[in-house]
């Protein structure tokens, strides 16, 4: 699922194009590339690839209420961030640290933190939710 406008949200991960490379994206500061293939998105990222398959639907504009994930399994390196904080878009939440690499888990738009459920030093599986977020 992906909200919000370019640069967008998916899965707790900033996602935008690279307007330098044809098919080219970013995905948490790393180069990706996306190509369509039938019904289905191919996507080479970090050296793997993955296939989606490519659903049909209107695009919301708007985000819904928001569970903020942890992108992979990693430790917690920082929390900046307390339960009924008002953020804005793309500000740092909190900060996973996985595979030598800092991932920032960032607000999708403007809103207030509903709940934190992580703090610094532990250790989070892949798709735990690190935070509740309610947009404004």
């Amino acid at each position: 699922t992906v909200s919000g406008d370019d640069p967008f949200v998916a899965g707790g991960l900033e996602v935008r194009r690279d307007a330098n490379r044809p098919n080219g994206w970013i995905v948490a500061g790393e180069l990706a590339s996306v190509l369509r293939k039938d019904e289905k998105l191919l996507v080479w990222w970090r050296g793997r690839q993955y296939e989606y398959e490519r659903g049909v639907g209107a695009r919301v504009a708007e985000v819904s209420a928001t569970h903020l994930e942890a992108p992979m399994p990693g430790q917690v390196i920082a929390v900046r961030v307390a339960e009924g904080e008002t953020v804005v878009r793309g500000q740092e939440l909190v900060v996973v640290e996985a595979m030598k690499m800092e991932h920032s888990i960032a607000a999708p738009a403007d809103g207030v933190v509903e709940a934190v459920f992580c703090k610094q030093g532990d250790q989070v599986e892949r798709g735990k939710v690190l935070v509740d977020f309610e947009p404004s």
